[in-house]
């Protein structure tokens, strides 16, 4: 019964011994907490991921993944970007350089 369940929430089959698929959960959960600690978006990636599962039935369970692969490829800090941006932009009001459009 729990294989079956498994198969259409999740997609997986369970044919592996169930402390290798404790392992996994653990190191997951560990890598989740890490990345929201950091403030990563890969965390809430990885938790979307694994909510839409391994073979979605489901639009909804499609979404989930879309979604979570949007966050994984726009990995971008935008705090990092203005800063860059900032100090670019000071840099060259510095050497006396402006932009006619700013």
């Amino acid at each position: 019964m729990t294989g079956i369940l498994a198969i259409c929430s999740s997609g997986l089959t369970l044919y592996l011994p169930w402390p290798l698929y404790a392992l996994a959960l653990l190191l997951a959960c560990v890598m989740v907490i890490g990345c929201l600690r950091r403030g990563e978006p890969a965390g809430w990636a990885l938790l979307l991921l694994a909510a839409g599962g391994y073979a979605p039935q489901l639009s909804y369970q499609a979404f989930l993944g879309l979604v979570g692969l949007w966050l994984l490829a726009n990995d971008c800090r935008p705090a990092e970007v203005l800063v860059f941006f900032t100090d670019r932009r000071m840099e060259v009001e510095h050497q006396g350089i402006v932009d006619a459009q700013a």
